[in-house]
């Protein structure tokens, strides 16, 4: 039976090349195109070929033809990209576009993984946990590492119950424990620095020119307002503080969010921190005059902690792929 011919542009009867999917289509291709964007073809293609007259199957139409793993599906878009003329393409599913990556990888396609990675980036964006299993099955750790960070934005109980419709089997079971454990292992970090409130109490903040600012919440730097703005108040592991009221508020609710998820680096905004102290903050032009200095300082000393710990827990896991 005669291959099925691609659609065009891959019908070209004057190219010098053809590239045949898995699933019996030719693609009338040119060597140049790529050999400009693949090493691995380069290399291929300067090798020497049987005649068509001793092998006449690697032959079709006169024209020497390569046999490739890959379905007809994801050749047709990875082959629009590397044709000079179009240069870009919609591989159309997350199923589809992690097959162009492993592809990209196969033979070395940068300008493929290119496209394929802006795709894929927007799947870690909203799906991540099917993009994280696409990656795990075609062995693209760093991609199944970034899908896995980006999990740690949605709630645990999302996490748990994803919808794993599609993703082609079982053998992602040990993927999904391994996320797991990177999940809840992330969550027991962050969690840890909230523990004890000391390290948010002597810093003097890098963004902070002035010592006092750096303790703006609390009781050692606002004497204009103490008695009507702080209240005593205990961390999770026994130590008492004189606190702002509002500032108390806000760390509560940072370790409420917690108990949901990790929020991957910083769930504080200097947006949401200073309206909850517009709202309930201390009415003194003192305090106010060092919010917005001190919000932000707190905000970028937190986050820097969060991410470390965070790293630190990314850097003790090996990411299976399946």
């Amino acid at each position: 039976m005669r291959p099925l011919q691609a659609r065009p542009p891959f019908d070209d009867p004057d190219a010098d090349i053809v590239i045949r999917s898995s699933d019996g289509v030719s693609f009338r291709t040119y060597k140049s195109n790529l050999t400009q964007v693949s090493p691995v073809f380069k290399a291929m293609f300067t090798l020497s070929q049987p005649s068509a007259s001793t092998e006449p199957d690697n032959y079709e139409d006169g024209v020497a033809v390569v046999q490739l793993a890959e379905t007809s599906r994801v050749l047709d878009t990875v082959l629009r990209i590397c044709s000079p003329s179009i240069r870009s393409a919609d591989f159309g599913s997350p199923a589809l576009i992690i097959k162009g990556l492993a592809i990209a990888k196969k033979y070395e396609m940068d300008v493929v993984s290119s496209v394929a990675d802006m795709q894929f980036n927007f799947v870690k964006y909203s799906s991540p946990v099917q993009a994280y299993f696409l990656a795990c099955r075609y062995g693209l750790e760093q991609h199944a590492r970034e899908a896995a960070e980006r999990c740690l934005r949605q709630p645990f109980t999302e996490v748990l119950g994803a919808n794993f419709q599609g993703l082609e089997g079982t053998e992602s079971v040990l993927a999904f424990q391994r996320l797991l454990q990177y999940y809840l292992a992330c969550r027991a970090a962050l969690r840890s620095l909230f523990k004890s409130w000391k390290w948010m109490l002597p810093i003097h903040w890098s963004l902070s020119t002035d010592e006092k600012t750096s303790q703006f919440w609390l009781f050692k730097s606002n004497h204009c307002c103490r008695k009507n703005s702080c209240v005593e108040m205990k961390d999770p592991i026994g130590n008492s503080y004189s606190l702002q009221m509002w500032w108390a508020k806000l760390v509560r609710g940072l370790q409420e969010r917690l108990e949901e998820g990790p929020c991957d680096g910083g769930p504080l905004g200097s947006t949401e921190a200073l309206q909850l102290f517009m709202k309930d903050g201390p009415d003194c032009v003192t305090c106010r005059s060092l919010a917005i200095e001190s919000i932000t300082a707190f905000e970028s000393e937190l986050s820097a902690r969060m991410c470390n710990a965070l790293n630190e827990v990314c850097g003790n896991f090996i990411f299976h792929t399946v």
